[in-house]
């Protein structure tokens, strides 16, 4: 009896060849079958005949064991599911399966594919082509393994990561160079190279908000001094005598910053910023004249603005990302304005500071939220 079998839907060999569904390592490969993870269901077949039915409802699912993949429990535990559908062609006169492949967790169709055949026992050496044509299709990303125990699936490396904290906290502290440039009379008999820049420090507490996953806001309040040597030459009856003028003052730097976030491979930490900062003096100005006089008045800065931008450079601690970080802070900043006591003495021109801290997170981030923006889109 001639038997008349053909495909509607081909699949090529190298299709079904394609990307291996198995990934193993070396040693694995000694061990005998090897079983996927991938749970798939098998839905009852509906159409055709009560005969027909009871021959696909039993080869199908054992079609699906032997290629591989698990077969599952109920739909709702599966993976994927497939739905079989059998229906007679008029045309012709032949019987149709039609099959059709759906991601379990979306409910979304992946592929349908039909095969014609004129009785069950043809398709005998074609059930198995069925689901390997399907399953060629299924986006798998589940790790397969040969051993009998189970396999603890790695976590996604992510080279970009951000910050899981809405608001952090922290402390800094460190040192400052810094150029000053004198302004008014006296500037005009400054000896070039012979007024030395001076050394400062400057220390104080962050608070930074997270406004979006890779950008913050950052506000600071920096306590620092000012140690002010200027060397120039005065003239007299005689000669050209050295002289110089030294001051000492406090005050207050309130950065407001925003400020890059970003985590690299999970616990190298590089956030960029820049802003602007206002200046408040404490306390009075003191220091020494040319003439050996001590100086002390009020003083103040106008306009008590500056701008500051840098890198700060930092590595997570503990198990967890947020368990703590420390970092280093590398800035540079400038007043716009100048130091006045009343009349105009100097500006602080140009400022470098490199100082350590450490902060700490507080009202962590919604965990589905950070698990949708943090991990690569095509990883499911």
């Amino acid at each position: 009896m001639k038997h008349k079998v053909w495909l509607i839907f081909f699949v090529s060999a190298g299709v079904l060849l394609r990307a291996p569904l198995f990934a193993q390592s070396e040693e694995e490969t000694i061990n005998a079958s090897r079983i996927a993870n991938v749970k798939v269901w098998v839905d009852p077949v509906s159409g055709g005949t009560a005969a027909e039915r009871e021959y696909f409802d039993f080869n199908m699912p054992e079609e699906v064991r032997g290629s591989g993949y698990q077969l599952a429990d109920s739909r709702a535990s599966s993976d994927f599911y497939i739905l079989f559908n059998l229906e007679h062609d008029e045309e012709y006169g032949d019987e149709v399966i039609t099959a059709e492949l759906y991601a379990t967790a979306t409910d979304s169709l992946i592929i349908s594919n039909s095969m014609a055949y004129t009785a069950v026992d043809d398709m005998a050496d074609w059930n198995l082509t069925v689901i390997y044509q399907l399953m060629a299709n299924a986006p798998l990303h589940k790790y397969i393994t040969t051993l009998e125990r189970e396999v603890e699936i790695p976590p996604p490396v992510r080279v970009l990561g951000f910050p899981e904290y809405r608001l952090y906290v922290g402390f800094r502290g460190g040192y400052s160079v810094r150029r000053y440039l004198l302004i008014g009379d006296k500037a005009l008999r400054i000896e070039k190279g012979l007024s030395p820049p001076g050394h400062s420090f400057e220390a104080g507490i962050q608070v930074s908000f997270q406004i979006l996953r890779f950008l913050a806001v950052q506000g600071e309040l920096l306590f620092t001094g000012d140690a002010v040597p200027f060397s120039y030459y005065d003239s007299n009856e005689l000669d050209l005598v050295k002289t110089a003028d030294t001051y000492e003052s406090y005050s207050m730097m309130i950065p407001l910053t925003f400020k890059g976030t970003f985590h690299l491979y999970d616990r190298l930490v590089l956030n960029p910023f820049a802003g602007m900062y206002f200046v408040m003096p404490l306390g009075r100005i003191t220091g020494v004249d040319r003439e050996g006089t001590p100086i002390e008045s009020d003083f103040t800065y106008n306009p008590p603005l500056g701008l500051t931008a840098g890198l700060e450079i930092g590595a997570v601690l503990g198990k967890e990302r947020n368990r703590g970080t420390i970092f280093m802070d590398i800035r540079y900043s400038a007043d716009l304005g100048e130091l006045k006591r009343p009349d105009t003495l100097y500006q602080r021109a140009a400022m470098v500071s490199i100082t350590a801290g450490y902060r700490f997170g507080l009202f962590k981030r919604n965990r589905q939220a950070r698990i949708k923006e943090d991990l690569p889109q095509d990883f499911d």
